[in-house]
């Protein structure tokens, strides 16, 4: 079930990193280096357009289009850090400390930071070939993040949000106003999609005090 309700308030980790103004593609991209990063005891590593696309269920064949993606996907991860604050800190972590992408061979060679590969795992840690495959299938991007967000919670079956972290965590514009996010966040399209990978998709709204 998703409960978004006013009352509850729950993180882990990797549910403070805010993914920003990320196209669908973007988040399919980002979501197969991930699971290619899966518990690699090396910070370097060197992917395979091809293997990308191919996790990413990618079928164009504009070899500058898809280097666009892969550019773009990085400047986003700019600023989509991993920021933890309480009252004795401020924690800003990046993701990836180097990300250099090859016309001539086709690959894209990443630098993960140390300091970030236990949230790595913390990422892929529920994530098979399978779960990846029904993510890429997912049109939405609003989909595709609420997805993520409720794969950490399978084995409860169950994930309740303050609408105020909910509006964060999906980076909603705070220009809309409720019933545009039931129009245009939770529209019926992508409900239909994520109900074919959560069984017994519930969606309720409470106004809890």
């Amino acid at each position: 079930d998703l409960l978004m309700s006013d009352l509850v308030r729950y993180h882990n980790d990797f549910n403070n990193i805010i993914l920003k103004n990320f196209t669908d593609r973007e988040l399919d991209l980002l979501m197969a280096i991930c699971f290619k990063l899966k518990n690699q005891n090396t910070n370097e590593l060197t992917l395979e357009f091809k293997e990308l696309k191919d996790l990413m269920k990618y079928e164009d064949r504009n070899l500058n289009k898809f280097i666009n993606i892969v550019d773009n996907t990085y400047n986003k991860l700019l600023n989509a850090r991993f920021r933890y604050e309480d009252d004795t800190q401020i924690d800003n972590i990046l993701f990836f400390t180097r990300y250099k992408v090859s016309k001539l061979n086709q690959n894209v060679l990443i630098k993960v930071n140390e300091d970030f590969k236990y949230l790595l795992n913390e990422l892929t840690s529920n994530y098979t070939k399978f779960e990846l495959e029904q993510f890429t299938s997912l049109k939405s991007n609003y989909g595709k993040l609420i997805f993520k967000l409720l794969k950490q919670f399978d084995s409860t079956g169950k994930r309740e949000f303050k609408i105020e972290d909910f509006r964060r965590l999906l980076d909603i514009p705070e220009s809309y106003r409720i019933s545009e996010i039931n129009s245009r966040v939770l529209r019926d399209s992508t409900i239909a999609e994520l109900e074919k990978a959560f069984k017994n998709l519930k969606i309720e709204k409470s106004k809890k005090h």
